[in-house]
């Protein structure tokens, strides 16, 4: 699947289980055939998908007070144009039981993977040795929780006109919740969360892994895989404050389109 270039790769793989995608993915395919000249280097993979459209998890998952620091130190970064790159990260925890919260997941640690020198604000790239030793280190320390995390920075109006959201009329962008560049998955970060998850459940069976973005705008799209399906984490909580952290909703995206 990391070798996906067409709609026709997807299709005939088994990365989604229903249709609900399939009209973005062919609007994605009608725009890049259409404006190659304008989007060159980019492929099916760049097709915007709302986290929106998701299933949703209701598992709890609490935000210690280090990786809501880290996250505070995270987004204005991200919003600095000097500064606006995605960089990796990998949130760890385990699963926890409180008296308020039966099914629950504590981060508690967050460590910056980014493979330096080649950080961009438009791909992401991981250190895979530095990665591998911190995983490697999650049975020793009674963890059973990782997410492998991203950032999408805020890119200037001239970039945008670059990415296939920019391509797209209001009608598919409304019937597929999609909004602008950087607060949107796109179809490589799903492709690329499912091969890690692939690779990790045959090593770490007992450790659930998922896949979180912080966009620009402060929203923590965390996603998984559940009985085969891809998942969103809807609840997400500070745990000094209890107060649940930004995450996107159908319903809140409708009542903007209303203003």
């Amino acid at each position: 699947m990391e070798t996906a270039k067409k709609l026709e790769d997807i299709n005939t793989s088994t990365i989604f289980k229903d249709n609900r995608y399939s009209s973005i993915l062919e609007e994605t395919q009608k725009i890049l055939d259409k404006n190659s000249d304008s989007l060159v280097g980019k492929d099916i993979t760049d097709a915007p998908i709302s986290p929106m459209l998701l299933d949703d998890c209701t598992e709890n998952v609490i935000l210690s007070p280090e990786v809501i620091d880290e996250y505070r130190k995270i987004l204005p970064i991200i919003n600095n144009p000097e500064t606006a790159l995605e960089y990796g990260y990998l949130l760890v925890g385990r699963k926890i039981k409180t008296n308020s919260l039966e099914n629950a997941v504590l981060i508690e640690y967050i460590f910056d993977i980014s493979k330096k020198e080649n950080v961009n604000n438009r791909s992401i790239e991981y250190d895979n040795e530095k990665l591998n030793k911190i995983v490697s280190s999650l049975s020793t320390v009674g963890c059973d929780f990782m997410s492998i995390c991203h950032t999408h920075p805020l890119i200037s109006k001239e970039e945008r006109k670059t990415t296939v959201v920019d391509y797209l009329d209001d009608e598919i962008k409304n019937s597929e919740c999609i909004r602008d560049a950087g607060l949107n998955l796109s179809l490589q970060d799903i492709i690329g969360y499912t091969s890690l998850y692939n690779q990790a459940k045959k090593y770490y069976p007992n450790v659930e892994f998922s896949s979180t973005v912080i966009m620009y705008n402060g929203e923590i799209a965390m996603f998984g895989i559940n009985n085969g399906n891809l998942v969103r984490y809807i609840n997400i909580y500070n745990e000094e404050t209890k107060q649940p952290m930004p995450v996107s909703s159908i319903e809140e995206y409708k009542n903007s389109k209303l203003k």
